[in-house]
């Protein structure tokens, strides 16, 4: 049982997915796929923390060079450990190797959902929620105003777009690309983590009525 979860800053898919995690007693990979990034590949976590979900224009210029002929970002040529794709295929691969070491887990955005799509009996999740709560949620949670919350939420989002959009060819957010879509301001955190763990276990139950 993988559970990939993809989010929208500020929906609380975070607090959902530890609920859910604590309920099935199985493990969480969310910054820890920086860290286990990092130790596979050998190069600094700051790498990977900088281009963490992001696809951006002056950190691609700076840190990968311009993008190649073929489309793809580069440093010194499209075998430097620093490129675009090389991070990618590195997180890619911890990705992975979680999903094959782990029978059950659940993985927090970083394109998971497309990386494991051909892994059988995987659930993909995407979680929204009103502008309101996420801006509310977030300005609390950072101390900030209202405003500069809602200006965060919304480039953090749209980075996590580009960069899904990037590398999958797919366009996040897109309701045909995940199992389940859920708005947690209908049911707040603790009604969305549940009404997930329903869908589970719905599933496995089909599954089982399948087999």
């Amino acid at each position: 049982m993988i559970i990939t979860i993809s989010r929208q800053l500020g929906s609380g898919g975070r607090s959902a997915s530890r609920i859910i995690a604590e309920h099935y007693g199985i493990n969480v990979y969310d910054k820890k796929l920086i860290e286990l990034a990092a130790q596979e590949s050998g190069l600094h976590r700051q790498f990977f923390e900088q281009a963490d979900e992001k696809v951006s224009r002056s950190f691609r210029s700076f840190l990968f060079g311009s993008r190649s002929a073929s489309g793809h970002g580069t440093a010194t040529g499209a075998g430097s450990p620093l490129s675009g794709d090389a991070l990618f295929k590195v997180q890619s691969d911890v990705i992975r190797d979680i999903a094959q070491r782990e029978p059950s887990c659940i993985i927090l955005g970083r394109c998971a959902d497309y990386i494991l799509r051909d892994v059988p009996g995987l659930i993909s999740i995407f979680i929204t929620a009103d502008l309101d709560d996420r801006v509310r949620r977030y300005a609390k949670h950072d101390k900030i105003s209202d405003a500069e919350a809602q200006s965060l939420i919304e480039k953090g989002d749209a980075r996590r777009a580009s960069y899904y959009n990037y590398y999958t060819q797919r366009k996040w957010g897109d309701a045909a690309h995940y199992d389940l879509c859920i708005n947690s301001s209908r049911l707040g955190i603790e009604g969305t983590a549940e009404q997930i763990i329903r869908f589970v276990e719905s599933l496995s139950a089909a599954q089982e009525r399948n087999s």
